[in-house]
């Protein structure tokens, strides 16, 4: 059984910036719709080096906490990735 989605964000980073481009400003705005609104329980973010989990989901929300519980993976993490049955990239 599937288990939501996996997004892969790679080396980028979610806070916002200052000079943003147009696809990051949408980006970020799926990312959080998906962990504020998303059906499943927890939301993985799939990067190239580890990065604390719940950093992330500060960055994403702007200082806040989410709703939802952050997880994040390495991409080379097949077996998560194959569990969630959905990888998005933005």
């Amino acid at each position: 059984m599937f288990g939501g989605c996996a997004i892969y964000v790679g080396d980028q980073h979610l806070a916002s910036r200052t000079n943003p481009f147009g696809k990051d400003v949408a980006n970020r705005g799926l990312y959080r719709a998906l962990v504020e609104h998303g059906p499943w329980d927890d939301q993985l973010f799939l990067v190239h080096r580890r990065v604390n989990a719940e950093e992330l989901g500060r960055s994403l929300f702007d200082g806040r906490a989410p709703r939802k519980t952050i997880l994040s993976t390495t991409i080379l993490d097949h077996a998560e990735i194959a569990a969630r049955g959905v990888l998005l990239r933005g």
